[in-house]
């Protein structure tokens, strides 16, 4: 369960950065349209609930691992009955984490990322200009990063 969790916990960050990046405001990523519903008030808009589900998975994988972590707590050692409720949760868990592998399987080839609506500022890569400073110039980073601080703040 733990395992089922931390895989959902993936799939579900995954998810959130989808159903972030397809909104109007971002449009780095276009969902397939199969794997989105037509809104019930907006026309003109898809709504990601496959991907909104598979983000809140990992809440369930967590309730079903609390759950099984849970039944044994107090038991003494050996072999008992309520051990076997560890089935449910167990179950649950993996028919999730199948069905939203599945998911993934069927969106992601068909996803289309956006290039010309993705824009990288310059100064994204402002610590690795000061370090190629450090290697060119010889100078301590701290001098390189001030240099570098100094040009982005000008410009």
């Amino acid at each position: 369960l733990f395992e089922v969790h931390l895989l959902m916990t993936d799939c579900g960050r995954v998810a959130s950065d989808l159903v972030l990046f397809a909104t109007r405001e971002f449009a780095f990523v276009e969902l397939p349209e199969e794997m989105t519903t037509g809104s019930s008030i907006m026309p003109q808009k898809r709504n990601p609930d496959l991907f909104e589900l598979a983000r809140a998975a990992s809440s369930v994988t967590l309730g079903a691992l609390v759950e099984a972590l849970a039944i044994p707590a107090k038991l003494p050692s050996g072999y008992h009955r309520d051990l076997q409720r560890l089935k449910a949760p167990l179950f649950r868990a993996c028919d999730l984490a199948r069905a939203t592998a599945e998911l993934f399987a069927a969106a992601l080839p068909d996803l289309r990322f956006l290039p010309e609506r993705i824009a990288l500022p310059p100064e994204l890569g402002a610590a690795e200009e000061a370090h190629r400073l450090v290697l060119a110039e010889g100078i301590p980073f701290r001098e390189a990063y001030r240099k570098v601080a100094a040009r982005y703040r000008q410009g």
